[in-house]
This record gives C-alpha cells, structure tokens and sequence, in this order.
C-alpha cells in the first residue's frame, strides 16, 4: 500500500510540473473554453462513456500507467466541474458513468492528456486510443441504475475478482468506505447516488452479484 502511495505522490509531483510547463500549448490544442463537437452528440447531461485501446490493445500494462490516467481523470473533472459517479479501468478498455456540461471538452482533455503522458513513456506507440469514443446518454433512472451496477461488475464478470470491492482499479471500494481506501485521495467520486440507493455495502454488493448471475 506505502508502495502505491509513493508512486502517486511521485505522479503528481510530476503531472503538477508537466501541467504548469504545458498549460499553454493544451489549452490552445483542446482549449476548456472551446467545445470540441463531435457531430450528433448530446454533450450535456449523464452519460457511461467507454473508451477502448487502439485496435483493443492494451491501456495500461502497469500501476504507474492506472495511477496517471486517474489523476488526469480527476484533474479534468474538477476543470470541467463535472461529476464521477462510478469508473473502472481494465486492461484495455475504461467505463465512466458521470455528468457533465461540456462531454466533448471533458473526454478530449482526458484522452488528449493521457496519450501525450503516454507517448512519452512509450515513443514508439503512434496511437493510443479508438476514437471516437463511445458514449451513451442516461435519461431514465431505471438506465442509470444499471449502468452503475454494469459497470462496477466488469471485473467480477471477467475474473479479476471474487468480490467486487476487491478490485483495485474501481469505484466499487469508494462507496461506504469512509474515506478510507488509498485511490480516495486520488480522485473524487461522488458517492451520494450509491449511498442513497444501497443504504449499505452489503446491498450494494448482492445487487451486483445479482447483475452479473442475469449477464452470465
């Protein structure tokens, strides 16, 4: 755990030094004050948004590469005052289920940040991620409940895990954690909806299962 937490304070040490450095040259690329419109796209509202590897390789082949695009993650949605409801990063592909007001600006900082972090680390890799992404609005609440739990199940559903909150690289241990778990300092999830609609972990937990046992 001191390991992790090294490695992050490390990575923003790092990203605090980039950001200041580059803070010009990003805003005049992927500017916040300019939307970049992808055609036909709702941009505000609530949205699960995915994104994959270029040609479903692999996004992250350590912890250091996870820990940036999480901080990346947090750094654009506290710009942007957006809303994290629930994430989770597998090997090659990431779900986020938020609220925004500027979608296209939120997801164009965030794969435009990570991939230019990434090409530096790996210099030879031209291309980082499928585009466009994908994104699906939520109106209903019926939808957004099962998106929230479809997107927490992902690692129970692929193996990676016995128990939901067990998986590192998820929103799933955040909830009811009481601030707690190491990635709480590292980005901000908003646990209102969960804490709301669970009442407890327990709930929130046998609702997963639930999903995953209907999926399978």
């Amino acid at each position: 755990m001191e390991s992790r937490r090294s490695k992050f304070e490390n990575l923003l040490v790092q990203r605090s030094m980039v950001k200041e450095a580059n803070m010009k040259s990003a805003n005049r690329l992927l500017g916040l004050n300019r939307i970049q419109r992808v055609k036909h796209r709702v941009i505000n509202g609530k949205f699960h948004v995915y994104v994959r590897g270029f040609q479903r390789r692999e996004l992250f082949h350590d912890d250091e590469e996870r820990m940036m695009f999480l901080i990346i993650v947090n750094e654009v949605f506290a710009e942007t005052k957006s809303t994290l409801y629930a994430y989770i990063l597998m090997d090659n592909h990431v779900h986020l289920l938020l609220e925004t007001k500027v979608l296209s600006t939120l997801m164009g900082q965030i794969l435009y940040r990570y991939s230019r972090w990434y090409k530096r680390k790996w210099p030879i890799v031209m291309k980082v991620f499928d585009t466009p992404y994908g994104s699906s609005p939520i109106s209903r609440p019926s939808t957004f409940y099962d998106t929230f739990l479809y997107l927490l199940s992902n690692a129970k559903r692929a193996k990676l895990c016995e128990v939901h909150q067990d998986y590192f690289w998820s929103s799933a241990n955040k909830y009811f954690s009481g601030g707690k778990h190491l990635l709480d300092s590292y980005i901000k999830v908003d646990t209102t909806y969960a804490e709301q609609e669970f009442k407890n972990v327990k709930t929130l937990l046998l609702s997963g299962d639930k999903l995953v046992e209907e999926l399978d």
